[in-house]
């Protein structure tokens, strides 16, 4: 979705790095829509690999008179935060109009963190919408509670410097509920459990769910259900579900992608 708006809102020059990881069936399509739009792809085989070739992207672009927008790894940015609490916002109508029940509980899926410190913010800020429970789909230290915590806190100070001071009181990690058993060998390794609640959503609702973060997310509900029993759940699919068939009707061969991509595009 980044590259596919960067290149609507004019990016004219757009590099996309990436890390080791299962290059599941939609992993694939989404890593062919980008180089079908010009995306320059790099692959690290670890960390300080991924740090390098971040930094000297970065450099090359500034180097040469371009002005760089890095979209970082870890630490949403608090307009994203936001977007999620305007979406809390939606809910909390919902509720007051009758269109949805009110939740004892949201599960949703914690992968840089911007989501879950949105519905968070939502929650403190305007009450009655449930107790959001996150679920870890990336490895710490790359999220935590203190993570979520500073991007809430964060994103407080960007609006009181707009301006907007809610009043709320600094959020600290005890506030945050993040549950860290679901995320098995790792980011994007997919789990029985995950595998299992994909498969049941899709037979009893025919709802799509995917192995690196809803699945997850969705073995972890159906846990806390057998504990919470008598309690209202929500869950806050984030899987995408937009057409993206002008895109896949045009993809490159897989021969055509870079050298170091193609033993796991294939």
């Amino acid at each position: 979705s980044s590259v596919i708006f960067g290149v609507r809102a004019g990016f004219d020059d757009i590099t996309s790095l990436h890390s080791e990881q299962p290059f599941h069936p939609y992993v694939k399509r989404n890593f062919l829509i980008s180089t079908s739009l010009g995306v320059r792809q790099l692959l690290a085989q670890n960390d300080i690999s991924l740090l390098l070739k971040l930094f000297g992207s970065y450099m090359k672009k500034k180097i040469t008179g371009k002005n760089p927008y890095l979209i970082p790894l870890i630490g949403s940015a608090p307009i994203s935060v936001l977007s999620y609490f305007d979406a809390a916002l939606e809910l909390k109508w919902q509720i007051e109009e009758g269109i949805c029940p009110k939740p004892d509980y949201i599960f949703v899926t914690v992968g840089t963190g911007g989501t879950v410190a949105g519905l968070i913010l939502g929650s403190i800020i305007l009450g009655g919408i449930g107790e959001v429970v996150g679920v870890r789909t990336i490895e710490k230290p790359l999220v935590s509670e203190r993570m979520i915590a500073w991007e809430i806190n964060r994103t407080l100070k960007f609006l009181k410097r707009l301006g907007v001071d809610f009043k709320a009181e600094k959020v600290k990690e005890e506030d945050i509920n993040l549950l860290h058993d679901y995320i098995g060998d790792g980011y994007a390794e997919s789990t029985t459990e995950g595998d299992e609640a994909i498969h049941l959503l899709k037979e009893i609702e025919d709802i799509d769910l995917d192995v690196t973060y809803t699945g997850k997310t969705m073995a972890a509900l159906l846990d806390y259900i057998k504990e919470k029993k008598g309690k209202r759940f929500l869950f806050w699919h984030t899987f995408n579900t937009i057409d993206l068939s002008e895109y896949t009707d045009k993809l490159p061969d897989v021969s055509d992608a870079p050298k170091p991509f193609q033993k796991h595009l294939r």
